[in-house]
Order: C-alpha cells, then sequence, then structure tokens
C-alpha cells in the first residue's frame, strides 16, 4: 500500500463501508493517519465492539480484493488483524491522537504534521485547520476535542498549540527560546562545549525515542 493512490483506495474502503453499514450510534472515527504498509485509526466504540470489528473485515476485504486484482496477485493484502489499543482516559486519548499525528513526521517524511501533501492522509490540518476531505464527513470530532474551546476556530487554535508543544517537547522543532550562536575561545574550549551540546541533543533524542517506544498498531 506504499503508493499515494493505494493509500486513497484504503481510506474509500472504510468510507464506503462505514456510510453504508455503519452509524455513529454503533461506534465513531475520530481520525486517522496513513503510512506507507500501514494506518492508524482513531475511535470510540460503545459496549459492542462487532460492529467496529464487522467494518474493518468488510472494508479489509474489499481493498484486499480490488488490490489483487489491480496487481495480478492472489492472497492476504493484510497479514495480520487489526490491533486495538484502548484508552479510557481524556489525556490517553489526546496523546495517542497527538502520536498518530506526527507518524509522518517522526518517519522523516514531513517536517509537520499539517503539511498540505498530508492532507487527505490524515485528519491533522481537518482538527488544526477546519479543512475537510472526502473522507471526515464519516469522522466525528472527538469529545475531548470539543472541550478546547467554544468555537471552532477556538479549537483549530487549541489544537495547533498542542502540535506544536508536542513537537517542542519530542524534539522535532527547535525551542525559539533557545539561543543560537557560537561558542568564542580557544580551539580545545570550543570544541569540548560542542561535543558537550551534541551529546546532550542525542541524549535526549535517546529518551525520547524510548519514551514513545515502537511504533504502535493502528489505533480504534
Amino acid at each position: 500500500m506504499s503508493s499515494h493512490a493505494e493509500k486513497l483506495r484504503y481510506l474509500r474502503a472504510l468510507r464506503d463501508d462505514y456510510l453504508k453499514n455503519c452509524s455513529p450510534e454503533q461506534f465513531e472515527l475520530h481520525g486517522y493517519t496513513m503510512m506507507s504498509n500501514h494506518g492508524h485509526i482513531n475511535g470510540s466504540v460503545k459496549e459492542d465492539h462487532v460492529p467496529l470489528s464487522d467494518h474493518m473485515r468488510r472494508a479489509h476485504s474489499r481493498f484486499g480484493l480490488q488490490y489483487n486484482k489491480r496487481h495480478g496477485r492472489i492472497g492476504k493484502v493484510a497479514h495480520d488483524r487489526p490491533k486495538i489499543k484502548a484508552s479510557r482516559q481524556d489525556a490517553d486519548a489526546i496523546r495517542i491522537m497527538l502520536y498518530d499525528h506526527f507518524n509522518p513526521v517522526r518517519a522523516g517524511l514531513t517536517k509537520n504534521p499539517t503539511d498540505m501533501r498530508w492532507k487527505q492522509l490524515s485528519t491533522a490540518r481537518w482538527m488544526a485547520y477546519g479543512e475537510e476531505n472526502e473522507f471526515t464527513c464519516v469522522f466525528t470530532l472527538p469529545p475531548w476535542y470539543k472541550k478546547l474551546g467554544s468555537t471552532a476556530k477556538k479549537r483549530q487554535h487549541a489544537y495547533r498549540k498542542m502540535l506544536d508543544e508536542w513537537a517542542l517537547e519530542k524534539g522535532y522543532k527547535r525551542d525559539p527560546k533557545l539561543a543560537r550562536g557560537n561558542f568564542v575561545g580557544g580551539d580545545l574550549w570550543v570544541a569540548a562545549m560542542r561535543r558537550k551540546v551534541r551529546q546532550w541533543f542525542k541524549k535526549q533524542k535517546e529518551q525520547s525515542s524510548s519514551e514513545a517506544g515502537p511504533d504502535p498498531p493502528a489505533e480504534a
């Protein structure tokens, strides 16, 4: 599913099945981020998780059959069932959404999750700027997001701030408060100071990676 076109076909399979067979009364979809070989789907379920499982099974079956037909192949396209990671607290739900939206940044594909190139492959711009795409019609803004402000503009501004704070916290963006400049002194002292700075940034990056852990499975 590496091509842009295949990612869009996958999302259309999800969208079309949801419009035909599902409803917010059964479960809600809140956000997504498509990567080269996997996707992150964020949502919430009611007491019964079966409708969501059935939805994913139907959408994956449709996409798999069409993918094999287009590429002249047989067999499974998705070799593992979707993995679900549950959360109940708003703080956890926010962290998961931010983690999902920053997947392209973490993979080195873009410097910002709201990059225009990802307008259709992620809900980041929808939540940060209110920009809809052909898939947002089946997505519902999560409860925690609706608490960010009394108007859509205020909520979008608040989410952009959350994205910015996450980027600073994880080291994806340089803190503008940090001074820029060069060390002035003897050659040996300057070299030692630069080495200390490099070691500090390396330690911060390793710490950020260990906190994030391995790339999690698609969320639901």
